[in-house]
């Protein structure tokens, strides 16, 4: 019987311990899709907006400071609210200095390019409310 209680003490535990290493890769992982959404987004902006091999270096050098300002902020002692907030503004800054590094036609296009963008995700709200209306 005694033999029997330590298997199962045994069990959880190693149970307990494959947990914790299966969220920790489940964090790497997540960080991972983060960096490749960037890049995509990268890639599209590229096609789409016509930039320069510059222009995609600059905007790196960017993204990559601003991805170390962000991480200061999380490792920072602050409240969701204080958090949000800074978060927001560096986010805002980091589109200022890209829009920056675009040429007039640019800024346009990426401008009807968001326009586009916000209008899409608008529609399938309204078609959800006329749904929930019948």
């Amino acid at each position: 019987m005694r033999n029997l209680g330590l298997k199962i003490m045994g069990t959880a535990f190693a149970l307990v311990l494959s947990t914790g290493v299966f969220a920790q890769e489940g964090m790497h992982k997540d960080h991972h899709k983060k960096g490749q959404r960037f890049e995509k987004h990268l890639d599209k902006m590229e096609t789409e907006l016509e930039l320069t091999s510059d222009q995609v270096d600059r905007i790196k050098i960017i993204h990559q400071s601003k991805e170390k300002e962000i991480q200061v902020v999380n490792d920072e002692k602050l409240t969701a609210d204080e958090r949000r907030e800074k978060l927001i503004a560096i986010h805002k800054q980091e589109r200022e200095e890209v829009k920056q590094i675009l040429t007039k036609e640019q800024q346009m296009k990426m401008q009807e390019l968001h326009q586009k963008r916000k209008e899409l995700k608008q529609k399938p709200e309204t078609e959800n409310q006329l749904k929930r209306n019948k």
